[in-house]
């Protein structure tokens, strides 16, 4: 499995790094589209919101969590993950992401490269800690929506 996720990753960065990189005149537009859509679904992190989160997903979505956790695959599986995950102790106070880079390489597949900032409290105190990390999103226009279909941080 490792090795597939492996190919998949290096394929989905290869057509990025292959992709026209010019900007777009609309690859502003698609940026706040994708930027909403995401912030909506960082909102329901904080709110311990689990379809709030998962309405950004494609169905066929993949989720690639840090940790050695196996691929998440499809928005079932993706909505049992953040449930488990949201019903554990502890809350994101607050999320606060930076674009590093953001390729749109044609009408219906967008690249986002970025960095987070997860203001956590655990259960058992009152005290905040920050939890630091990058990001790796690959966009699809779906029924004209924009909507994660790999999703990868660390």
């Amino acid at each position: 499995m490792k090795t597939s996720t492996t190919f998949v990753l290096l394929l989905s960065l290869s057509s990025w790094a292959c992709s026209s990189i010019e900007p777009n005149e609309d690859a502003e537009t698609i940026f706040k589209q994708t930027k909403a859509a995401n912030d909506s679904s960082l909102q329901g992190h904080i709110e311990k919101d689990a379809e709030k989160i998962i309405a950004v997903y494609t169905d066929d979505a993949i989720v690639l969590p840090p940790g050695g956790v196996k691929p998440i695959v499809g928005i079932d599986s993706i909505r049992k993950y953040y449930q488990q995950n949201l019903a554990g102790s502890g809350r994101s106070v607050s999320i606060k992401t930076e674009n590093i880079r953001f390729d749109v390489s044609s009408e219906t597949d967008a690249t986002e490269l970025g960095r987070y900032v997860i203001d956590y409290q655990a259960s058992d105190t009152s005290a905040v800690t920050p939890i630091k990390g990058e990001m790796l999103i690959v966009w699809k226009k779906v029924d004209g929506q924009w909507k994660i279909y790999l999703d990868m941080w660390h």
